[in-house]
């Protein structure tokens, strides 16, 4: 099963850095201000541990702040500290080094080699005994005093439980070495599963359950797959609770984003266990885009943002004055004293204003969020509408793609010709794994089934309407798009990402030959509308326009003068390699049927001068294998007009023989 792999980008919300990022973290001589920062991660006192630590979570992100396997080790040691404050800013710093653009293999085999999972499962094991304990239960303490004692250790808990899935997730040794502490402690693994399915409501010592319980569920997909159960004893583990697992996600009074981290956990039992599928997949189907209720939350998040912009721009304003106080001499406290009369005056308006209109009065107590908080719960609403679309088409792409024998994918190499180099076949083999059928966060799945399975499979996916819904969800996604005034980098980012995983959900629809269409007329229509969504540089889009000329190539026919422009303009933009490759893919589908000489000139020319041009081995190695393939036959096979050496006359190269071939590229 393929894991949820997290891109590798700088938080929005990571706070202003004490000290200049612009520093060179290279320079033998760490600036005295981070220097005394890393000297206080271990200070006898509460308030400058804490005080430093709180600093590191801020900056550790920063490439302009040093980070020594000793810095980190101290910090890691911190997880462990008798304060939770301390503990709190400890796992958040690490919660934000591996989320940022800053993490590395290297970075994270030092954080492995350091055990960070020790400290952070320690201080797991001892916060589920703390707050599942029958001592925890039966407190007679005043509510608000037990709510009040409990809720460090809580929001420790779901940090904890985030920060194990981030590093097992970006690091294969550490989801081996969770996989070994799991099967050297049961009570770990059954702890996260039963919390994970938990149903109890928020008390003064369990809070915030729900989030909690997401958390579990995502450690739970992350950690266990297909290729884990192939351990006997790992499947001896976590065998006992998947009637556990599979009751709560049908029952839904767990969270929808717990139920479908849940749903992916359940597809590594998904060969063995047609249940599983008849579960996994009507969830996955369920989910819906609501066009007018996601528009009311890019207004609000578009909202939030210039307010935040204006606050800002304000504290702009506010240091500029300060300096031109400092510059005409007046003095600071009749400043002071002006304002907080005006402030006065406007408050004793205000109030007499409210006593006039109401004939009770009611005292209450509210707390003011600045602009940049409410800009971050606007995004977190956002986030809460998109992760479990996210979840459900990742889901989704792997079913789908389960319904292929692996028959299906040596047919798809065959059409790929050899070429005389040593490393080609290693190259084919890269090539093709850019443009695996997954989504962009998965790994193909490892899971084979019967030809028996693979019918039930798609009986169950027709059932869900699966391939339909994706379709859906896919047109709605290309649909919406936000203008200049809803650019928050967030929602940018996370709309391509939906777009792609439902691109990539349709490619495996169209690829396994699931019905999508029932008519010639329904199958053009769909043709050409993803067509139209060529220029939109769409992960899969090009992809699936090419399986679909091969398979039929009357749907070459479909291709209109703006369809070819829009594919070379890729090809000779500045997009990625996989996005080029798969255009150049379906390039060579389109002149593998009967075309005017003009078309095929065209696609020809303009292989070639990418040839000549394009830097990238991997696009260079698809285009050779094109050419090979639609103009490598006799001339007397298809004539002097498809053959080879005519492309290469068009790009005014006289080739004699394949050595010439060799030699030019």
């Amino acid at each position: 099963m393929g894991k949820q792999r997290k891109s590798k980008k700088s938080s929005s919300k990571n706070k202003s850095p004490l000290c200049s990022p612009s520093r060179s973290s290279s320079s033998s001589q760490i600036p005295q201000e981070q220097a005394n920062i890393i000297s206080n991660l271990s200070h006898p006192t509460v308030t400058t541990r804490d005080a430093a630590l709180t600093a590191v979570s801020q900056l550790i992100s920063n490439s302009g702040f040093p980070l020594t396997p000793l810095t980190l080790k101290t910090v890691a040691e911190r997880i462990l500290d008798v304060d939770d404050s301390c503990s709190l800013s400890s796992i958040g710093a690490f919660n934000n080094l591996i989320t940022s653009s800053r993490i590395s293999d290297p970075l994270l085999n030092i954080l492995v080699d350091n055990d960070l999972l020790t400290p952070l499962i320690t201080k797991l094991n001892s916060t589920f005994l703390l707050l599942f304990s029958p001592s925890s239960t039966s407190t007679n303490d005043d509510e608000a005093k037990v709510q009040k004692k409990y809720l460090y250790p809580n929001i420790i808990l779901f940090e904890c439980l985030n920060l194990v899935s981030n590093l097992i997730e970006q690091s294969p040794p550490a989801h081996s070495i969770l996989i070994q502490r799991f099967l050297a402690d049961p009570n770990l693994y059954r702890n996260i599963v039963q919390l994970a399915i938990f149903t109890e409501k928020d008390n003064s010592v369990r809070q915030n359950i729900p989030k909690v319980q997401t958390a579990c569920a995502r450690v739970l997909h992350s950690a266990i797959s297909d290729d884990v159960l192939s351990n006997a004893d790992v499947l001896n583990l976590v065998g006992g609770d998947l009637a556990a697992v599979m009751g709560a996600v049908m029952g839904g009074e767990i969270s929808t984003k717990a139920r479908l981290h849940l749903a992916g956990y359940m597809l590594a039992f998904a060969s063995t266990n047609k249940d599983v599928l008849n579960v996994i997949a009507p969830l996955a189907a369920s989910l819906t885009w609501d066009g007018s209720e996601v528009e009311k939350l890019l207004c609000d998040i578009n909202e939030k943002e210039k307010k935040a912009m204006n606050e800002a721009d304000d504290e702009i304003i506010e240091k500029k004055a300060v300096a031109n106080v400092k510059e005409s001499g007046i003095k600071a406290i009749d400043i002071v004293k002006k304002h907080k009369k005006m402030k006065n005056e406007k408050e004793t308006t205000a109030t007499t204003a409210t006593a006039t209109a109401t004939t009770t009065t009611t005292t209450t107590t509210t707390t003011t969020k600045t602009a940049q908080e409410e800009l971050e719960i606007a995004i977190e609403n956002w986030s809460n509408r998109i992760t479990p679309l996210k979840l459900a088409l990742e889901i989704s792409a792997t079913l789908i793609a389960s319904t292929s024998q692996d028959g299906d994918e040596g047919e798809k190499d065959d059409n790929l010709r050899d070429w005389n180099s040593d490393d080609e076949e290693e190259m084919e083999k890269i090539a093709q794994q850019q443009q695996q059928n997954l989504s962009s966060s998965s790994s193909s799945p490892t899971t084979t089934t019967n030809s028996t399975n693979e019918n039930e499979l798609k009986q169950i996916l027709a059932k869900a309407d699966l391939p339909r819904k994706a379709f859906q969800l896919l047109t709605a996604f290309m649909s919406t798009n936000p203008n200049s005034n809803n650019s928050h980098d967030d929602v940018i980012s996370d709309l391509s990402d939906l777009k792609e995983r439902a691109a990539t959900c349709v490619f495996n629809v169209v690829s396994t030959e699931l019905q999508l269409y029932t008519t010639d007329e329904e199958k053009v229509a769909f043709f050409k509308l993803l067509l139209s969504w060529v220029a939109c540089d769409v992960p899969y889009i090009v992809q699936t326009l090419s399986v679909m000329v091969s398979m039929d190539p009357r749907m070459a026919q479909n291709f209109d003068e703006k369809g070819l422009t829009d594919l070379l303009s890729i090809l000779k933009g500045a997009g990625s390699v996989s996005t080029k490759m798969e255009t150049v893919g379906c390039l060579g589908a389109l002149c593998g049927v009967q075309h005017t000489m003009q078309v095929n000139q065209i696609i020809g020319g303009t292989l070639l001068e990418r040839l000549a041009d394009e830097g990238d081995i991997l696009v260079c190695n698809e285009i050779v294998n094109v050419l090979m393939d639609i103009y490598g036959a006799d001339d007397g096979e298809k004539g002097e007009s498809w053959s080879l050496r005519q492309v290469f006359k068009i790009g005014g190269v006289n080739l004699q023989n394949e050595g010439d071939f060799v030699e030019y590229r």
